[in-house]
């Protein structure tokens, strides 16, 4: 039997989402704003700063929710880049 918990988990996360967002889009509207602000910036730039945006504004505004920016530790170490 498959262990559904993490879907679970997952769909009760983007309802509460959906609330959050639902409720005062301007929350979600700035923090898109200025992610997409840095796109006009530079490529390389935006993509860092879109995941580091949005757990923080899980951080921020979902107070129950934890979010951590992993992708440089796991993603983008050293250790993976291409030579």
């Amino acid at each position: 039997m498959r262990n559904n918990k993490p879907k679970q988990f997952y769909k009760e996360f983007l309802e509460r989402f959906k609330t959050l967002i639902g409720k005062n889009r301007k929350l979600i509207k700035i923090t898109l704003s200025n992610i997409f602000t840095m796109r006009l910036i530079g490529n390389k730039t935006h993509g860092d700063l879109a995941e580091i945006a949005l757990a923080e504004f899980i951080n921020q505004y979902m107070y129950d929710y934890k979010s951590e920016h992993i992708g440089k530790q796991k993603f983008r170490a050293k250790e993976f880049e291409e030579i």
